[in-house]
């Protein structure tokens, strides 16, 4: 390969990809010793433990701590490894002596991969009294206890930082959410530039070395031109690969990093973690533009300080989030009082646009909810809506859904970006294209970057190929930031969170109450069938009686079979009038001013009184000019203000060729244990009772046709079949037989009498 290929073979991925925690050397201000825990023997150390403890290493591997320490050291270090495991957090810092040596110093051990790691620096300084730390902890909370906003909360950390280290700048960094940094507050020395307001790239810091910052929260660079001290051996012989100095204060820092700090001028640094919630939220972060050596317990300081400020810091986020989310609780709840009024979602959030663009700060809104569109505030034209819609269906299924640089995700929305560069989606059911977005236009920024954000690194050729170096320059950059809105803030977000859940909530509970109306709609629907069913089984067994009685009226039954399949065809109409009845629903105040009407009213209204019914009319001229049925209305609306549940059943007369029956049930309506109106349902009953009086018709008739066949025929017929038994058939010419005859011609006459009236009968069943 080329030099000039290798080149462009390098990127920032070899950054990424650089084994910083185990770079197998240390920074020179103290030396590290690698022990078999079990033993305390002596297995790696570094190269430079001669310059503290007169000890070559050559000399020390092998040997067991116990024989460098006093005893009683020892038993203190055996005892947490017993009882503590890998914690130390009672035993460091441990204050030791060499048995050769008056020289005293500071150890702070920890277990690696199963292996004793122990730090020890020289002890140069008193120690850190109780006294003086809570002190300076009681100035520190004090003062971050008066801050009421996380900008001048952080600014108060790099002056108290600054204050307790000594460092000639103390900055809070702060990342967003792809990890580039900014510093947001800093305390310096007068002569210095400052790095204010300006913006860090990702790659200053990348994704193992952030890492690292949960694992080891306080780090320290006390001279930027050190040489690195080797660990020897350099395979750990318990582990057989290389120590892992994750958690060691005294790993030695990256070539490029060192490189990016001596560009900077900077000649030592501190920096120690800002966690909120378990996640890195940024950095307190230390330069000093000399050689500077902080010892163990002014490092130790710092780390309770970071951790203090990262308490206060979570507190002041969440005192913003609990402001602004009760600032907005009171219009969820106002949104969930009017769907419990409408019981219908779409009318509610399209009839109080406001209460939603409430919810946070979008400048338009759409509502897609079955098939309904809706539109407030500055929104894009329809056609990208659509192509949003189809897009968040097919690519976004989460329930909320949010970015403030859209064009980066859909490039279609690139045209729209002065209305669409930032949407907060919430999609109101799985697998269905029912959505709420929430919009934000384009905001132009002006970032200032520390150092060009394009030139993160330069390929620095050398005799054996080439290496990545980082920027040189850090003079502040300018860029002009497009197609990017504010970003959701996390309040906006949670109540996003919170609004849907309420959402679902109220569906699911307006489902179960729909269920709940069906199931008892089915319940009536059976009853009646029943009911009829009996009818019908009554009317069965009536015929079958007609049948057996009248085998001989062969030319009457196809009539009577004809009536009984008309009866059960008038069954079925029954049944489909009760299977498709829709009731008339009001809801009335205490004046009878309508406030709510369905369909069915609206229909009523025109059918029956040409009326076209409307919100805030009253019932009373609904019902017309009649002085007697309005005083009626008012009484049965009292009755139901009073708590009073009831049905009326009536015949309304609309004309001499019209009227009616009908079926009115009041009902109580209540909130709050107070009630705020009365429900009125109305069911056209006209059809069943006319229905049922046809019926009592039929059966009368039928029971008519059934006497005159059980006694009237039987007569007649009784005395034919007497007189034909009386009749001489061996001498046909007897005088007797011709009395015979004439009584058998009178009970004929009878019988086709009664036949005519049995036909007549039958015709009135088919005339009703």
């Amino acid at each position: 390969m080329e030099k000039d290929d290798e080149a462009f073979q390098i990127d920032l991925t070899t950054c990424e990809k650089e084994p910083i925690h185990i770079p197998n050397k240390i920074q020179r201000f103290g030396f590290l010793l690698a022990m078999d825990k079990a033993t305390l023997q002596i297995v790696q150390c570094t190269d430079n433990v001669v310059d503290f403890i007169g000890f070559p290493h050559a000399k020390l591997l092998g040997l067991s701590l116990a024989s460098l320490i006093e005893k009683s050291i020892i038993e203190k270090i055996e005892y947490a490894i017993r009882h503590n495991g890998v914690n130390f957090a009672t035993l460091n810092p441990v204050k030791l002596g060499f048995n050769h040596l008056s020289t005293k110093f500071k150890a702070v051990l920890h277990i690696s991969q199963g292996v004793l790691v122990m730090e020890v620096e020289p002890a140069l300084y008193d120690e850190f009294s109780y006294s003086d730390f809570y002190n300076n902890a009681t100035i520190i909370i004090g003062k971050f206890h008066a801050q009421k906003d996380i900008y001048s909360l952080c600014q108060v950390v790099t002056e108290q930082v600054k204050r307790i280290t000594g460092y000639d700048r103390v900055m809070v960094y702060r990342f967003d959410k792809n990890w580039n940094g900014e510093v947001i507050a800093e305390s310096r020395n007068g002569k210095l530039y400052s790095f204010l307001g300006q913006h860090f790239p990702a790659s200053d810091i990348p994704a193992q070395a952030r890492q690292l910052y949960l694992t080891n929260t306080i780090r320290i660079i006390t001279d930027a031109s050190y040489k690195p001290s080797e660990i020897i051996p350099a395979i750990n012989p318990l582990t057989n690969t290389y120590l892992d100095l994750s958690q060691s204060f005294l790993r030695s820092i990256s070539p490029i990093h060192i490189e990016y700090v001596q560009n900077m001028g900077v000649a030592a640094t501190l920096t120690a973690s800002i966690i909120v919630e378990g996640q890195l939220w940024g950095m307190i972060s230390c330069h000093h533009y000399a050689p500077k050596f902080l010892d163990y317990r002014l490092r130790t300081v710092v780390e309770h300080i970071s951790k203090l400020f990262s308490y206060h810091l979570h507190l002041l986020e969440d005192i913003d989030d609990i402001a602004f989310m009760v600032e907005t609780k009171d219009k969820e709840k106002e949104l969930i009082k009017h769907f419990l009024k409408d019981d219908d979602l779409f009318n509610t959030l399209s009839k109080h646009p406001n209460l939603l663009l409430g919810l946070n700060s979008a400048s338009g809104m759409v509502i897609l909810y079955e098939n309904n569109f809706y539109k407030t505030g500055v929104v894009p034209e329809r056609s990208f809506i659509n192509l949003l819609f189809n897009w968040l269906y097919a690519h976004h299924p989460e329930e909320i859904f949010f970015t403030n640089t859209l064009s980066d995700l859909l490039p279609e929305s690139l045209p729209y970006k002065s209305t669409a560069s930032g949407i907060l989606v919430m999609r109101l059911a799985q697998n269905t294209k029912n959505f709420i977005i929430w919009f934000k236009p384009e905001v132009i920024q002006t970032v200032s970057w520390g150092g060009n954000p394009h030139k993160k690194v330069i390929v620095v050729p050398e005799e054996d190929g080439y290496r990545l170096s980082p920027r040189k320059s850090f003079e502040k950059w300018e860029k002009e930031v497009y197609r990017q809105a504010i970003p959701w803030t996390k309040s906006e977000i949670k109540v996003a969170e919170g609004v849907y859940r309420s959402i679902l909530e109220l569906l699911a509970s307006h489902t179960e109450r729909l269920q709940q109306q069906k199931m008892m709609l089915e319940v009536q629907i059976r009853e009646r069938t029943m009911e009829i069913q009996a009818i019908y089984e009554e009317l069965q067994v009536t015929n079958e009686e007609i049948r057996a009685s009248n085998d001989h009226l062969r030319n009457s039954l196809d009539k009577i079979e004809k009536l009984n399949h008309e009866l059960q065809n008038a069954q079925r109409k029954i049944k489909s009038i009760f299977d498709s009845t829709k009731d008339v629903h009001f809801l009335v105040d205490r004046t009878c001013k309508v406030l709510f009407f369905n369909k069915a009213a609206v229909q009523n209204g025109q059918e029956y009184h040409q009326e076209q019914l409307k919100e805030g009319d009253s019932l009373l001229s609904y019902i017309g000019d009649d002085e007697q049925a309005q005083a009626k209305l008012k009484q049965q609306v009292q009755r139901a203000f009073d708590g009073e549940i009831f049905e009326v059943e009536e015949k309304v007369v609309y004309s001499p060729s019209l009227s009616v029956w009908f079926k009115t049930e009041f009902y109580p309506v209540e909130e709050n244990k107070e009630i705020i109106g009365v429900a009125i349902n109305i069911t056209n009953i006209d059809k069943l009772k006319k229905s049922q009086e046809r019926i009592n018709t039929h059966n009368e008739l039928l029971k008519k046709i059934a006497f005159i066949q059980s006694h009237e025929v039987r007569r007649p017929v009784a005395t034919i079949l007497g007189l034909i038994n009386l009749f001489d058939k061996e001498d046909l010419t007897a005088d007797f037989n011709g009395v015979i005859i004439e009584k058998l011609e009178l009970a004929t006459k009878e019988l086709d009498e009664v036949i005519h009236r049995i036909v007549k009968a039958t015709y009135q069943i088919e005339d009703i």
